[in-house]
This record gives C-alpha cells, sequence and structure tokens, in this order.
C-alpha cells in the first residue's frame, strides 16, 4: 500500500524478514512510497518499525520478497537514502563540524565542496556558534541538529528518521518539528517518520502508516492526512481538524 506516484521511490514487495531463526516479523508486507511522499509510521513498541526503516535503506536483506530504491533491489545501503537512529550516530571524538563533514569525508568529497557544504547546514540549522565542541558538551536538541546537518549534507534523496526527536524537551522538539517539516519541503526529498507520537505524525507526515496487527505483519493500515497543505505548511497545532485527525488515529490504535 502507499502514495499515489506511478514510479514508487521505496518500495517493498511481498517481504518476508526475520532475525536469525527468531519468530517471522513481517510475510508476505506490501508497502509503496511514492517520490517525494512524506510518511509517519506508527504502531506498538517492538512490532517491527525499525526493522522497516533497516529493509528500506537496504540495512537488512529479507528472506523473501525484494526492498526496492527507484524500482531496482536494494541488496546494500545506497547513498541516495541516509538513516538517522534514536542516538544521533555522532562519534564522541569528533567536534560537531567534524561529525557534519563525516559522511562527506566517507564518500571521497573533495575538500573545498565538503567545507562549504559543512559550513552551509551549520549555518542552516543555528549550529555555527557550537560548530567546535564536542558531543558531549551540547545539548539533546543541538545533537539531532548535527545528525541532521550530517545527512542533509549528503544530499540525500530519501530520508529515513527513526523516532529523532524522542530524547529532547517538548519546546525543542517543536522547533525541530518545524525545522525539518520546512527542509524536507524545500528539498523535494522522500521521508519516512517513525515515532510514537501520533501528534506528530499528524504533524509532519503527508501519509500515515499504522501497524495494527500483531507479528508477523502481513499489511499496513494507510491514511491520508485531511490537514496535509504541503510546501513546508505544518498543521496549526490547536486547529480543531488537527486534533480531530490525531483522534482518528488513536482509535485505530487502540483497537
Amino acid at each position: 500500500m502507499g502514495g499515489m506516484d506511478e514510479t514508487a521511490h521505496l518500495e517493498l514487495c511481498s517481504v518476508d524478514f526475520r532475525y536469525g531463526g527468531g519468530p517471522a516479523l513481517l510475510s508476505g508486507l506490501d508497502w509503496r512510497i511514492g517520490r517525494g511522499e512524506t510518511w509517519a509510521l506508527l504502531g506498538p513498541s517492538g512490532c517491527g518499525k525499525t526493522t522497516l526503516l533497516y529493509l528500506l535503506a537496504g540495512m537488512r536483506i529479507p528472506q523473501r520478497g525484494n526492498a526496492q530504491y527507484a524500482g531496482e533491489a536494494l541488496r546494500r545501503p545506497r547513498p541516495e537514502i541516509g538513516l538517522v537512529l534514536q542516538d544521533f550516530g555522532l562519534l564522541p571524538w569528533l567536534t560537531a563540524a567534524a561529525n557534519v563533514e563525516l559522511g562527506m569525508r566517507l564518500r571521497g568529497l573533495a575538500p573545498a565542496e565538503r567545507e562549504a557544504r559543512r559550513d552551509g547546514w551549520l549555518e542552516r540549522l543555528g549550529l555555527r556558534a557550537v560548530a567546535r565542541q564536542y558531543p558531549v558538551q551540547l545539548s539533546g536538541g543541538q545533537r539531532q541538529r548535527v545528525a541532521l546537518a550530517r545527512l542533509l549534507a549528503l544530499q540525500t534523496e530519501a530520508l529515513l528518521l527513526d523516532e529523532p526527536f524522542a530524547a529532547v524537551d517538548e519546546l525543542t522538539r517543536e522547533r525541530l518539528q518545524e525545522t525539518l517539516g520546512l527542509l524536507v519541503a524545500e528539498l523535494g526529498a522522500t521521508q519516512v517518520l517513525v515515532t510514537h507520537s501520533v501528534e506528530e505524525a499528524a504533524l509532519l507526515a503527508q501519509h500515515i502508516a499504522l501497524i495494527l496487527e500483531a507479528v508477523p505483519i502481513g499489511e499496513i493500515t494507510v491514511l491520508q492526512n485531511p490537514c496535509w497543505q504541503g510546501e513546508g505548511s505544518l498543521p496549526a497545532r490547536d486547529d480543531p481538524d488537527y486534533f480531530a485527525f490525531c483522534r482518528e488515529i488513536r482509535s485505530l490504535l487502540k483497537r
């Protein structure tokens, strides 16, 4: 199930997956994500949400079926797909600036190009003043912005985000949500956001994917966000229609 674009950007096709000899997590699962679409994935803890991101990132290979990027089977991570995990993945012995530059360095970009992209994203995300500080010296919100800057500097076409704002306070979370919404719209990137927050999903995603089944999961329920405006314009947090949509999502998850 998925978006309305004729060409899928990311896709799971009849996927079966399990870890080692453990129980099956996915069974014959299909999920189709159109280019430039924004998705949020909601479901109970332990249902396989992060595993789905790993499959879409090419970091796990299904036992049956395929994960695909632009129609090609994913057998390894691709530079067009970026992944941000809950722990930010920052190296503690590198400064904020060096962490932003790390992915570009690993991909062999020329120093001048790395520095231009690094400095541009540090500026865009309000990190110039802490560029020479180490992760331990940064707040949770600053560490998250460094992780986002590193991902965005790679100019990935698809952003996969695993509960990126779970470790920050509520006001910082709201600011980061607004920043992410604007940047994803500006870049025209495809986004898949795993979150436990119904409100966050309804705020940031055009399509809401719900996992309502017990494992093994064979189907994802998809809701279209009636409050979605696109182009970086997020629903008003006090909009009655937004509250109503959140109630609809929550009622489905409680069944």
